[in-house]
């Protein structure tokens, strides 16, 4: 079998373990819920097991998505598609899927950019998630800024900054078990990293680690 097929035989397999576990995953969650509102009672355990159950749905559902992303990646496909837009929006609706208030530095004016909508949030919301990880909600900062030829999103925390030897293979494939063994590696959940390499992949934009520790840094690069 060629590479080319051999890719495209991976990127199918994945796509059908991803869509044969969403249906339970989600009919697991929606149990999970219906528990919650008819059947907890007023028992604090039940209450509070019930919402761990639907954290790590949640986590699970998420990973799911970014397998599926990987996937596409790996059969040469666009993992999301992006529509043109203001960076600004996609930047916001990214850290509105994170549900915490965090401080997002705007330009007054639209950056309009090639590609951005869903596939863009998606990439933000996967770094602002990696930093709160690594750092209190406090000092996670996304900043958005005019680069001139493309717009800028940074996610900066005062967690440990990825390894400077470690930051090219960060967003690879063959980097993932590496950072995961690192404390200074910032693996994510679910190969989260690669998830966000493929996502930018598809934008034709770029991604990359920087700072030091106590300023860390996510930096994304998306062409006008």
């Amino acid at each position: 079998m060629s590479e080319e097929k051999l890719r495209a035989a991976m990127g199918d397999l994945l796509a059908l373990v991803v869509h044969d576990l969403r249906n339970p995953v989600a009919t697991i969650s929606a149990n999970v819920s219906f528990v919650k509102e008819v059947g907890a009672g007023d028992d604090e355990d039940v209450i509070e097991a019930l919402d761990d159950v639907e954290t790590a749905l949640g986590d699970l559902m998420r990973g799911l998505e970014q397998v599926g992303w990987v996937g596409r990646w790996i059969a040469g496909q666009a993992s999301m598609e992006g529509a043109a837009g203001d960076l600004r929006s996609a930047v916001e609706a990214g850290v509105r899927r994170t549900h915490t208030s965090l401080s997002v530095t705007l330009p007054s004016e639209p950056i309009e950019v090639g590609r951005a909508g869903g596939a863009l949030a998606r990439v933000v919301e996967l770094l602002v998630r990696n930093a709160l990880a690594n750092a209190a909600p406090e000092t996670v900062h996304v900043i958005v800024r005019d680069g001139g030829a493309e717009g800028v999103v940074e996610v900066r925390d005062a967690g440990r900054a990825i390894g400077e030897e470690l930051r090219e293979a960060a967003f690879t494939l063959e980097g993932q078990q590496i950072l995961k063994g690192r404390a200074d590696g910032r693996y994510s959940r679910v190969v989260g990293l690669l998830a966000v390499r493929t996502l930018v992949d598809s934008l034709g934009a770029s991604v990359e680690a920087d700072g030091q520790d106590g300023d860390a840094v996510f930096r994304v690069r998306v062409p006008k």
